[in-house]
């Protein structure tokens, strides 16, 4: 199956630049994380993780359990393996 061709061609060059992110700045972000995941108090964001995971399960209204992951500064990554482990991860059909 043939999507879409553009039978149009232009010789004039794309004007875009690819952005090359800054390395550093991945660092500091990372240290950031780092530093988050040891001056919060853990076993609260270890709870309200629990009570994610449940909520889920149960077919719950998360947003709620959401707003209580974020208030006790659980990572988006840490909300999202929750996620992950219960509703499993999308795979695309491959041609």
């Amino acid at each position: 199956m043939i999507v879409g061709v553009n039978k149009f061609l232009s010789d004039d060059k794309p004007r875009f630049q690819i952005h090359r992110p800054d390395p550093k700045v991945a660092e500091e972000m990372k240290q950031r994380v780092k530093r988050l995941r040891e001056e919060r108090d853990n076993q609260k964001v270890e709870q309200v993780l629990l009570e994610l995971s449940r909520a889920a399960k149960a077919e719950e209204n998360l947003v709620p359990f959401v707003i209580e992951a974020v208030k006790a500064y659980a990572t988006m990554g840490e909300i999202c393996s929750v996620f992950r482990k219960v509703f499993g991860e999308y795979k695309g059909p491959i041609f």
